[in-house]
């Protein structure tokens, strides 16, 4: 086994669920994951989460299904429902500033600046994590910028929306 396929056992058997917890996700939480993709958000979400909560996977590319399935059967969780977006595509908070789309979103904004953005559409700044996370096929250092719904317990990360 090669120290990437180490790490993505290691995201999946419980590094994965215990950076969700350290982001603020908790037993019983509804989360909606927009632009799930091969699920690997999916699965240690559902993990923190736990058998109270439910993950909303929801995904526009049908070829990506077949994908989330299997992680669902390799790490079995039984509160994921995948769903088909038609085509909705998700711009903020899911994509990294270097990521080249979306061109005129986090791209070309600054930390300050992406804060005061979702603040403005009601949720209150919880805090930021920086750890090394999956991110497509790979590992990377980023930090996850935590926001909680202010009339709500549901949460924003960086990286996934939840609700």
């Amino acid at each position: 086994m090669n120290e990437s396929e180490i790490k993505f056992k290691e995201w999946f058997s419980g590094k994965g669920r215990d950076f969700f917890i350290k982001n603020g996700v908790k037993q019983g939480f509804k989360a909606l994951e927009f632009g799930a993709g091969t699920g690997n958000y999916t699965v240690p979400l559902a993990q923190a989460a736990g058998e109270g909560g439910i993950v909303y996977a929801a995904e526009s590319d049908h070829a990506r299904y077949s994908e989330i399935e299997a992680k669902l059967k390799e790490y079995p969780v039984s509160n994921v429902k995948v769903h088909d977006t038609g085509g909705i595509f998700s711009m903020l908070p899911k994509h990294r500033r270097g990521d080249p789309i979306p061109r005129d979103c986090l791209a070309n904004m600054g930390l300050r600046k992406i804060k005061n953005e979702i603040k403005a559409r009601g949720f209150k700044y919880k805090n930021s994590v920086k750890e090394e996370i999956v991110h497509d096929n790979g590992f990377v250092v980023e930090t996850v910028i935590n926001f909680i719904k202010q009339s709500s317990s549901c949460l924003i990360c960086g990286c996934v929306s939840e609700f």
